[in-house]
């Protein structure tokens, strides 16, 4: 009988590697996330020979999907919860949403940098002769992502335990699965930090991240600043003193988030630096080292989200938006005054 197996592998650069605690692992049925030297990458390094060499491009791991192995086990996530959908009519599978996935949660967990490589698959069905193809996407702007990479404070990376990221990639899951999938405040945030992560614009990034902050904790239009900095602190702080800290911080960063989207950034007197703020015509920079804070926040904050399995519940439940934000009102109500929802 013949049976068709499919494997897309996804060549990525992650930095630093050596944080990252394992060879490979398995992340979801039919995904997993391996080192580039093993032999599925040198087949993967052996088609890349032929196709233009994408600038400071080399890559350390491949994101690895298996066709048939992803849509069984996205059927039986899919049966366990409630959902029906038909797994015959999914010809192909979301790479992308996926390759998100899983990079979304290597930030999450190590606040790893990375970049994305070309498509290739693999067909193995015929083991004497396995066909294979290659698909390639060139960037000529190194994303945010790879930028923060060259100026990363020597504190700023964790390690990230095979364990702890195949936990994320499983919270993650119903926002970036294959077919059906979930939307919601969460899930906006999420898209705004990949939009942060991947623009090649570091305005654009910073402000990216203020909205993903935003999609979470922001209700009103009123004190927004204010209340956008208390939810910001209960969410990713415990201590007393680490929230007054972080309360502090989000009110500082969306100072200057306000000067950038007002028009009030133009540079003043003096040369342009790494750590300047200027947005002209001629050429757009925002602080370095507000930007990493900035970043470090964000992911803290949808870190707190998903480690509060009461939040995710109560931002699964389908309701108007005038009734979802009292909801969530009501949550930090209870978060601020009893020290739990």
């Amino acid at each position: 009988m013949f049976t068709q197996r499919l494997v897309h592998a996804i060549p990525v650069s992650i930095q630093p590697q050596k944080r990252l605690k394992f060879v490979r692992t398995s992340l979801l049925a039919g995904v997993s996330l391996q080192s580039a030297g093993g032999p599925l990458g040198r087949q993967v390094a052996e088609r890349t020979k032929a196709l233009p060499v994408q600038p400071g491009f080399v890559p350390t791991h491949l994101i690895v999907i298996e066709k048939n192995k992803y849509i069984d086990g996205l059927d039986s996530r899919m049966t366990a919860e409630g959902k029906s959908w038909d797994k015959g009519e999914y010809s192909f599978i979301d790479l992308d949403g996926i390759s998100r996935q899983v990079l979304v949660a290597i930030t999450l967990r190590g606040h790893c940098s990375w970049q994305l490589g070309g498509h290739h698959t693999f067909d193995f069905s015929d083991k004497d002769f396995p066909y294979s193809s290659a698909g390639y996407s060139h960037r000529d702007s190194e994303s945010v992502s790879g930028l923060l990479s060259h100026s990363a404070p020597n504190d700023w990376y964790r390690d990230v335990k095979a364990s702890e990221l195949r936990m994320a990639c499983k919270q993650l899951d119903c926002y970036y699965r294959s077919g059906t999938w979930w939307v919601d405040r969460l899930s906006v945030a999420l898209g705004y930090l990949w939009s942060g992560l991947t623009t090649t614009h570091s305005e654009l990034s910073f402000v990216s991240f203020c909205m993903a902050l935003e999609a979470v904790a922001s209700t009103s239009s009123n004190e927004i600043t204010h209340i956008l900095a208390e939810r910001c602190a209960l969410l990713a702080e415990a201590s007393p003193e680490r929230r007054l800290s972080m309360y502090y911080e989000v009110k500082d960063l969306y100072g200057l988030r306000s000067k950038i989207v007002h028009g009030r950034s133009a540079p003043r007197k003096g040369p342009i630096t790494q750590e300047s703020l200027a947005i002209t015509a001629k050429q757009s920079r925002v602080p370095t080292r507000a930007l990493f804070r900035l970043l470090a926040v964000t992911v803290a904050v949808i870190n707190g989200v998903l480690g509060r399995p009461d939040l995710l519940t109560l931002l699964h439940v389908r309701r108007s938006e005038d009734k979802a934000s009292e909801a969530l009102n009501e949550y930090f109500q209870r978060l601020f005054l009893c020290g739990k929802a």
